[in-house]
């Protein structure tokens, strides 16, 4: 249609520059139209038999673009990883005035095409490009891995999101050049510290694991989370509960935070049985809410973990009493404490709170 309209206004148009045209217009009929006015308003060349024609070069001109052959002499230098020679392209491009998003949209388009010819085995799906360009594709196509390809399609779209006009507006077109030839060179160093972490293997006991491990690793470099099989939590599990219920919070407050120690310490009861924690936040569903998210849930399961020798399940419950599901077992009845409840004990510690007897305050006039 673009080649009947110029016929008509009496001007010829080369086949490449109709194909640019089209590219550019992005499937627009209405932009094409008015691009291609554009060129004959700009002027033609005289062709040999002195009528008028529109070439690619005009084309390129007047849309701020580069040469095919430079976007293929930029796609080489990726190819050949040859940074110098990428960035003086770029260089060059800037010195002629031309458009860098216009650049990077062609070095995408140009990608695409070796793409299709990697996953396809041909150009058969290159009829819009000229020969010598799918040509040029198919021996790019040889010369660059295919996840390298899908890689710089990637990277050079993303460059042409970030091409702003800023004091440096080539910038982003040269990093991505940059990290898509070097980067790939630095991959080996970047897996050395996963190797690392997958070295230790000797057993590391629960004290040095407080102070050594973080949350996030913890649940698998424990002694505990190696165990396959743990007897459930008696009498013994309680009291040695209570005895470092100080230290259970002193690390609470180390490895997740103080607002989560502070939840902790609203706590309303607290139960133990099968291979479970029960806690009761009353009718507090802020502190529950804290203590229930996911990452400071699995947190404190350690920490109880190490504490009481074994895998817990930490269960966050509302109301005023904490009781264990029978899928995890039954409760453990406390027995009576000879030392002081925690709970208690930091009320009155902390908080300036009063023991008192309740029928000597019903005494009192």
């Amino acid at each position: 249609h673009l080649t009947y309209i110029a016929a008509e206004e009496g001007f010829e148009v080369q086949e490449a520059a109709i194909f640019a045209i089209a590219r550019s217009a992005q499937g627009c009929m209405r932009d094409a139209v008015s691009l291609l006015d554009q060129m004959t308003s700009y002027g033609a060349a005289a062709s040999p038999d002195d009528s008028l024609a529109i070439s690619l070069e005009q084309v390129q001109q007047v849309l701020g673009s580069a040469a095919t052959e430079t976007v293929a002499a930029f796609v080489d230098a990726l190819a050949a990883r040859n940074v110098s020679a990428g960035l003086a392209l770029i260089r060059d491009l800037l010195l002629k005035g031309g458009s860098l998003n216009e650049f990077v949209a062609q070095v995408v388009e140009h990608l695409r095409g070796v793409m299709l010819i990697q996953m396809v085995g041909d150009g058969a799906l290159l009829e819009d490009c000229a020969p010598d360009t799918v040509r040029t594709m198919q021996k790019q196509a040889q010369e660059i891995e295919n996840a390298d390809t899908l890689g710089a399609i990637k990277r050079f779209s993303q460059a042409m999101g970030e091409l702003k006009g800023g004091f440096q507006p080539q910038l982003p077109l040269e990093l991505a050049l940059v990290e898509l030839i070097e980067g790939v060179r630095q991959q080996p160093v970047a897996t050395a510290p996963v190797q690392a972490a997958a070295q230790p293997q000797s057993p590391t006991s629960p004290a040095a694991a407080k102070g050594t491990t973080s949350p996030a690793t913890r649940p698998t470099s424990s002694p505990v989370a190696q165990q396959t099989s743990a007897a459930p939590l008696d009498a013994e599990a309680v009291q040695r509960l209570r005895d470092r219920w100080d230290e259970f919070m002193a690390t609470v407050r180390e490895r997740c935070g103080p607002k989560e120690q502070a939840s902790l310490r609203s706590i309303r009861d607290l139960a133990i049985g099968g291979d479970a924690v029960a806690i009761a936040f009353g009718n507090n569903s802020f502190t529950q809410g804290v203590i229930s998210e996911a990452r400071t849930k699995d947190a404190i399961s350690g920490i109880l973990a190490e504490i009481l020798g074994q895998q817990v399940t930490l269960i966050c419950q509302s109301g005023e009493k904490a009781t264990i599901p029978s899928a995890a077992g039954h409760a453990v009845e406390e027995t009576e404490s000879n030392g002081p409840d925690p709970l208690l004990e930091y009320a009155v510690t902390e908080l300036g709170a009063k023991v008192s007897d309740g029928r000597q305050a019903e005494d009192q006039p």
